[in-house]
């Protein structure tokens, strides 16, 4: 039988106690280039915003590619993260930092390939019916799971590995993949929140432009990131458990067959 989205939020926070101090570890390699993104999103504002200021000049190049190359290695340490925590959950000997970087460095091509893919195909559905955008968006979660664990190197066999796990069962996947993800991220808004509170009240009291306005806005995009990175092997342990349960619960063996199911032996012939 499939694992509860109950038992999924149990056992996500029950490797999190086991692995703090190694998950810990990951966590903070991570914060370097989220911290710089946060910081210059929190500072310099959007891209929109960066395009009014300064125009289509150098600074907006810049800014343009200190993002995609933050979001290239924060996508290689997550992919790290996400096979130590699946050697975690299946007792495996988890691998060291170095060695499991390096071993992952060959697969990032193919995880970019299938997020862009992921992303344009799920756009689609939304820009159609909304729907459709949401049952491709739970069809391919699975993606770049299967490529970090598996080691699947074609991304379009990745999303068809991840749409084979998910058919017949969708929507036991979407309320296992959202209960989790909802209860994880309201325990880390509700902490954003308390946090970000007396940060406002300041930023609302400091001059413009000031030194002090800009640090204040800084501060503030480094505590979120720092609430959501502690909240992150939460929201990362949880799809992972899924994924791996689902590997080990095949389509059709998670009910049990019913008597009507079961056919009858035919009798034998009359001679």
């Amino acid at each position: 039988m499939l694992i509860s989205a109950k038992e999924i939020i149990l056992q996500s926070i029950e490797l999190y106690k086991k692995n703090t101090h190694l998950f810990i570890k990951y966590m903070l390699v991570l914060f370097i280039p989220t911290g710089i993104i946060a910081i210059l999103g929190a500072v310099l504002g959007t891209t929109g915003q960066m395009v009014y200021f300064y125009g289509f000049g150098t600074t907006l190049l810049l800014y343009i590619l200190l993002i995609i190359l933050g979001s290239i290695v924060g996508l290689w340490i997550s992919m790290a993260f996400i096979k130590t925590i699946y050697a975690s959950y299946e007792n495996k000997a988890t691998p060291d930092m170095k060695p499991n970087f390096l071993s992952i460095k060959q697969l990032i091509i193919p995880a970019i390939l299938v997020s862009i893919l992921n992303a344009l195909i799920v756009l689609g559905g939304f820009i159609l019916l909304i729907v459709p955008g949401i049952i491709f968006a739970v069809w391919f979660a699975f993606a770049v799971y299967d490529i970090a664990i598996d080691n699947t190197k074609e991304p379009i066999q990745a999303l068809k590995n991840s749409k084979k796990l998910v058919d017949g069962r969708w929507w036991e996947v979407f309320w296992r993949l959202a209960a989790p993800g909802l209860v994880f991220t309201i325990g880390a808004m509700i902490l954003q929140k308390l946090i970000s509170w007396p940060l406002n009240f300041a930023v609302k009291t400091a001059i413009d432009s000031s030194f002090s306005f800009f640090f204040l806005i800084a501060l503030g995009a480094v505590l979120n990131l720092v609430i959501t990175l502690i909240i992150t092997p939460l929201t990362t342990a949880a799809p992972v458990i899924l994924y791996s349960e689902l590997k080990k619960v095949p389509l059709g063996t998670d009910k049990p067959t019913l008597p009507d199911q079961i056919e009858t032996p035919a009798e034998p012939p009359i001679k």
